[in-house]
């Protein structure tokens, strides 16, 4: 994760506390840097040596401009999506994608891809010199064996679909779902991790990858693109939300709270013990669908107190 997208989750020292879910403990606070890196992610060798990378290339240039799109969101001035303009919804969607392509979680689910879609396509663009058509699959069975079964060349080409025509068509479509939820002061904040994709996506395609999608911004904003967003961002949701990154993090979660990461986890465990920790993130946009058929939070808490809404017991 870039630090610029870390330091959005630290305290009034610019310090996170970590939870590492590898050995049940929670870290001393520390700088955004020390984690959520992996050395040579980026840089690729041979023979043993970096022959080249694409972190000082390509990475750290986009993530400068993105980490103005995210302090913009982040000020305190920023209170809905109508303050950003066509085009800002556009970059910071494309960094986003971008962002999801780059991490390690993405690996596999882009090798199943390619084995169901193929190369075939305008994400990848095999055509012959000359023609304006795509090349069957069948006429580059070559390159397609290699990167299935050559994670380096994977990383090359993973990189090629947040870049391509068709990945811009799907950002496109995106941006028409967009929503930005500021936190009032009384709720508890967001936390992020390693993994802080949250994904409704039951038939993942190139032309499809997010579908819908909850992406933690910072501490105090929450981005969803969905059809289905509510009008308004309660306590019940933001801790499915956390629930749901904490769940599905490989290795690490941040928080600007050492009480906050504390408590979810006394939840959390809770969940693994009713058996509902699974369906978590399911759960979290069932619940959000929910609350998008009210007006207002008034009616939907008068809804609670009625009995008229139910929830499951992760909640």
């Amino acid at each position: 994760m870039p630090v610029f997208y870390l330091k959005g989750f630290t305290d009034q020292d610019e310090l996170i506390f970590v939870y590492d879910k590898k050995t049940d403990n929670i870290l001393p606070k520390q700088k955004p840097e020390s984690k959520f890196y992996e050395k040579h992610l980026n840089n690729y060798k041979f023979d043993g040596k970096v022959k080249f990378t694409l972190e000082e290339s390509i990475f750290t240039p986009m993530d400068g401009k993105a980490s103005q799109l995210f302090a913009k969101i982040r000020s305190s001035e920023f209170e809905n999506e109508g303050q950003f303009s066509t085009l800002e919804k556009f970059e910071m969607l494309g960094f986003i994608s971008r962002l999801f392509w780059r991490s390690p979680d993405s690996n596999k689910l882009f090798v199943e891809i390619i084995k169901k879609e193929g190369l075939s396509n305008k994400y990848f663009g095999f055509k012959k010199k000359g023609e304006t058509e795509f090349v069957a699959d069948s006429e580059i069975e070559i390159i397609k064996s290699q990167i299935l079964n050559d994670e380096k060349i994977q990383k090359i080409f993973k990189y090629v679909i947040p870049f391509s025509y068709g990945n811009n068509e799907e950002v496109y479509r995106l941006h028409d779902k967009w929503k930005i939820y500021s936190l009032k002061v009384q709720t508890p904040n967001i936390i992020t991790g390693d993994s802080p994709f949250l994904i409704n996506n039951e038939d993942a395609r190139l032309d499809n990858i997010f579908n819908e999608l909850i992406f933690p911004i910072g501490k105090h904003k929450l981005l969803t693109l969905s059809d289905k967003s509510p009008t308004f961002l309660d306590a019940i949701l933001l801790t499915n939300v956390n629930l749901s990154i904490l769940h599905q993090s490989k290795r690490f979660i941040a928080s600007d709270s050492e009480e906050h990461l504390k408590q979810l986890l006394v939840y959390y465990n809770q969940t693994i013990k009713l058996n509902l920790d699974k369906t978590l993130v399911k759960d979290t946009f069932e619940i959000m669908y929910s609350q998008s058929t009210f007006k207002n939070h008034d009616e939907y808490y008068q809804a609670i107190q009625s009995g008229k809404v139910k929830f499951s017991q992760s909640t």
